[in-house]
């Protein structure tokens, strides 16, 4: 493959054997495989924004899993399951939201 990047340093990949040379543009200036490599990696602040996502997306999760064991302890009719699916729970998401604070 040969690299290249744009004004954005977007990275792009083209063929080396130049079947896709018509696609490369004028502003696309070629990079190395070490550079290209510097480019896709995500910054700090990507890092932080894909934690807090994964974060959010599991305490939602953890949202709807109560929700059955929530109704058995409103209707009267929880068992122990319930009670300890719904304490594990709830340690979980305490952790999570510990760890957002922090992020």
């Amino acid at each position: 493959m040969k690299y290249f990047k744009d004004q954005n340093s977007k990275v792009w990949a083209f063929e080396d054997d130049g079947s896709q040379d018509h696609l490369i543009k004028e502003n696309m200036v070629a990079i190395t495989e070490s550079e290209k490599e510097h480019l896709i990696q995500p910054s700090e602040e990507q890092l932080i924004a894909n934690k807090r996502m994964h974060i959010k997306v599991r305490l939602a999760e953890i949202d709807r899993e109560s929700v059955r064991p929530l109704r058995a302890v409103n209707a009267g009719t929880a068992s122990q399951f319930d009670t300890t699916k719904l304490a594990e729970l709830d340690a979980e998401a305490e952790t999570l939201r510990d760890e957002l604070a922090t992020l």
